[in-house]
């Protein structure tokens, strides 16, 4: 679910604004929320730019079917801007200033949704310039938060000139759960 574009492929998006709420649905397999997009990945007929795009709206993550069991990898990731942000050459210029929500409400007694969530991105494989979150991040259960980014990674990736004011809050930490004032974890 995204507030824009549901998913994007870019080559260049710039100055695109979301100032109207976000409400992520039950995943069956996957679910991505984001201000702008649930997923923005790069243009197949080369570089691809994000530039000067904000978020001021509230968002609230995704959450998995209660009927399920986890044990296929399901994904829940949201973020200010965008659920993921897949092998865009650079994001710049770009915030966040809404408050972001996760509350994955089930609870399985073995597997545990693969909750990402971030200020900016819920999975970032993206070079990040110049960008920022000042919104809050609440998150209900587990998972794997950033000020910037849940998860950033996936090569030789950068957060440059980038910073997160917005407080991280989680209610009832459990699994394997990680925080990061910029990314939960850098793969």
């Amino acid at each position: 679910t995204g507030g824009v574009f549901a998913d994007i492929s870019v080559l260049l998006l710039e100055k695109v604004n979301n100032y109207a709420t976000v409400n992520g649905g039950n995943a069956v397999s996957a679910a991505s929320t984001g201000g702008i997009a649930s997923e923005a990945m790069y243009s197949y007929s080369g570089n691809s730019y994000i530039k000067e795009c904000h978020n001021s709206a509230e968002i609230f993550g995704g959450d998995a079917p209660l009927n399920s069991d986890f044990s296929d990898g399901i994904y829940i990731r949201t973020g200010g801007l965008f659920g993921s942000a897949i092998d865009i050459s650079e994001v710049s210029n770009c915030s966040n200033s809404g408050k972001i929500n996760s509350k994955v409400i089930h609870k399985h007694p073995t597997y545990a949704p693969d909750n990402q969530v971030g200020g900016l991105f819920g999975n970032n494989s993206s070079n990040v310039n110049n960008c920022s979150n000042s919104g809050d991040i609440y998150v209900e259960r587990s998972g794997i938060v950033g000020g910037l980014a849940g998860i950033s990674g996936a090569g030789s990736k950068t957060f440059t000139s980038s910073v997160n004011t917005g407080n991280i809050t989680m209610a009832d930490c459990c699994y394997s759960s990680k925080i990061g004032g910029i990314a939960g974890t850098n793969v």
